[in-house]
């Protein structure tokens, strides 16, 4: 059943193509004659039409005149006519854009206490590598002289004795 549909529309989808191909062919050339030097050639060629290949008779002057400004007016719509042509569904068209979700109403649930984490002890794997052990580790940046800053005694005296041993061996 559904092949003979398709055998009984393929006649009409094929007209439908051909309709497109001629639209589309129609729009190009449309389109080429609104362009400035198809309009100076068609204008040029209406007038050797009039003047060159036949014989004019002094009271033609005016028709050839016309005929030369209503191809050049034919030719300045030309594009007009081509954007006409074209199907809607050619056309490109602003997108609508959903409307944002609305904001949920607010609650007066009052606010509920932030959890805090719990701390994940891993256990080494039996076998497995065994953690690197804290080494000193060199400073890449030279230390700033005293004269840096003058608070410096001060800060360092309020350091443990600990931290003032190593920056006196360090430095």
């Amino acid at each position: 059943m559904q092949a003979l549909a398709r055998l009984i529309a393929f006649p009409f989808r094929l007209l439908g193509e051909l309709v497109r191909f001629v639209r589309w062919l129609l729009f190009m050339v449309l389109m080429l004659l609104g362009n400035r030097l198809a309009m100076a050639f068609g204008g040029f060629g209406v007038w050797l039409f009039f003047t060159g290949f036949r014989p004019m008779r002094p009271d033609e002057t005016p028709l050839a005149i016309g005929a030369v400004v209503a191809w050049l007016a034919f030719c300045a719509s030309a594009k007009t006519i081509a954007r006409l042509i074209v199907r809607p569904g050619m056309r490109l068209e602003p997108i609508k854009m959903p409307a944002p979700p609305k904001k949920p109403a607010r609650t007066t649930a009052p606010p509920t206490a932030k959890a805090k984490p719990v701390p994940v002890i891993i256990p080494p794997v039996p076998g497995g590598p065994t953690p690197p052990k804290p080494t000193r580790v060199a400073l890449l940046v030279p230390p700033a002289p005293a004269a840096a800053s003058p608070d410096e005694e001060r800060m360092v005296a309020a350091l443990s004795p600990a931290l003032r041993d190593l920056i006196q061996r360090r430095g």
